[in-house]
């Protein structure tokens, strides 16, 4: 499977939404999550682990039902967002990551801090 930059944008700004940063909360690709709905879950369930092995979360789990549950973002997840909220920065930096490889965030993150 591959990275989704979209969905990873809007997995961390629904998380900055819908948080309280005390107790876990649950997320899927529900009418209740109007930035992740459009996703399969697969992808999203993707998306949420490639998150969570770059720090972005400061809990992530997934119980035997396979729900996700997200406890907040972390420093370095509202420091990623902060480079990608901005739509019209966002089209940019989607524009320079073309040539970039489509499944790490390296070159996302390398081009928010350019």
């Amino acid at each position: 499977m591959r990275l989704n930059p979209d969905c990873v944008r809007a997995i961390l700004l629904t998380v900055e939404e819908h948080s309280d940063g005390i107790s876990d909360k649950k997320y899927d690709v529900s009418p209740d999550f109007p930035l992740l709905k459009e996703y399969p879950f697969d992808v999203f369930l993707y998306n949420v682990r490639q998150c969570k092995q770059n720090g972005y979360f400061t809990q992530c789990k997934q119980d035997v039902l396979g729900d996700i549950y997200i406890e907040d973002l972390s420093p370095a997840g509202h420091e990623f967002l902060a480079h990608i909220r901005d739509d019209k920065n966002w089209k940019r930096i989607l524009a320079l990551s073309l040539n970039a490889a489509p499944t790490e965030f390296l070159p996302l993150i390398s081009i928010c801090e350019s």
